[in-house]
C-alpha cells in the first residue's frame, strides 16, 4: 500500500495473528503463556475491556467522523487528513479522508470494503484497486478488514494478543496503554494508547508510536451509533470517466492492516 489508511487496525482487530515458520536449526522458542483470565468484578482494566467489547457487539451501524494526524520525525513534517468512516454489521464498511494541506490541492484517500474484497482509491492513477480479503477462521473476525479494525476485539484477545495498561482517567475518557507482544506487531509499533469514551464506551482516540518514531494518531469527534446507512454504498463502484478497476494479484498484496506501509 502507498498510504496509512488502515493503520489503528494494528489495535482493534480481533483475528489471531499468522507467524512466520521457526527457521531450522534456530532453538525453538518457549512454550506459550497461560491463556488470559477475565475478572471483571475485581480487575478495573478488565471491566474496561469488558464494556468496550460489549459496546461494540451492540452496534448493527457507525457514521463516525475521522481525523488522522501523522508526524514524521526525520523530515519533521505533519500530515492531517479528515473525513468519514461507515460501518455495517457483519463485515461492510468504508473510509474517506481528505488532506488539510493547500498544496495538496485536495488529495483523498477513500477505501470500500464489502467483506470480500476491499476497494482503494488511486488518484493518481485514475484506477480503483480491488484487494482480494482473507477469510476469517470459523467465528474469527478476520484481521485484515477495515470491519475487524473497530468491531472485531473481544476482551480476551487483547489481553492475549498486547501488554495492557489502565492509565489514569480523565473527565471524559478512559485510557489504555497497549504494547505488542508478537514479532510482527512489534516490528510496526512500540506502543499505542486508545481512549474510550466513558458515556458510551466507543473509541474517541487511538495513537500509535512506530519504531522510527513516527507518530500517528486517528480522533473521532463524532460518532453516530446505528446510523441509517444505504448497503448500496459498499458494492463494487463504477469508475469515473477516465478511471479504472484494476485487480491486484495476490503477490502485489501486503498486509493492509500495518500502520503507514510507507509511500
Amino acid at each position: 500500500m502507498t498510504s496509512r489508511w488502515l493503520s489503528l487496525a494494528v489495535l482493534l482487530l480481533g483475528g489471531l495473528s499468522v507467524l512466520a515458520q521457526q527457521p531450522i536449526g534456530q532453538q525453538a522458542p518457549p512454550p506459550p503463556p497461560p491463556p488470559p483470565q477475565l475478572d471483571p468484578a475485581n480487575n478495573k482494566l478488565d471491566a474496561l475491556l469488558v464494556t468496550w467489547e460489549r459496546a461494540m457487539a451492540d452496534l448493527n451501524s457507525l457514521h463516525a467522523s475521522v481525523k488522522r494526524t501523522a508526524i514524521d520525525k526525520v523530515f519533521l513534517s505533519k500530515e492531517i487528513y479528515e473525513g468519514e468512516a461507515k460501518y455495517m454489521k457483519p463485515n461492510k464498511a468504508s473510509l474517506w479522508l481528505v488532506s488539510g494541506d493547500p498544496k495538496k490541492n485536495g488529495d483523498y484517500e477513500k477505501l470500500v470494503c464489502n467483506g470480500q474484497v476491499a476497494y482503494k482509491w488511486e488518484p493518481l492513477k485514475k484506477e480503483i484497486h480491488i484487494y482480494e480479503l482473507p477469510k476469517a477462521k470459523p467465528g474469527q473476525v478476520s484481521d485484515d478488514n477495515f470491519v475487524s479494525m473497530l468491531f472485531g476485539m473481544k476482551a480476551l484477545e487483547a489481553k492475549r494478543r498486547y501488554v495492557l495498561e489502565l492509565l489514569p482517567p480523565d473527565a471524559n475518557y478512559n485510557y489504555i496503554m497497549v504494547l505488542p507482544r508478537d514479532p510482527q506487531d512489534k516490528s510496526e509499533f512500540t506502543r499505542a494508547r486508545l481512549a474510550l469514551n466513558i458515556k458510551t464506551n466507543l473509541p474517541a482516540q487511538i495513537w500509535f508510536e512506530q519504531p522510527n518514531g513516527n507518530e500517528t494518531t486517528w480522533d473521532f469527534p463524532r460518532m453516530l451509533p446505528n446510523a441509517q446507512i444505504n448497503p448500496a454504498e459498499f458494492n463494487q463502484p463504477t469508475p469515473d470517466a477516465g478511471w479504472q478497476l484494476k485487480r491486484v494479484a495476490a503477490a502485489e498484496q501486503p498486509r493492509v492492516i500495518r500502520p503507514q506501509d510507507g509511500k
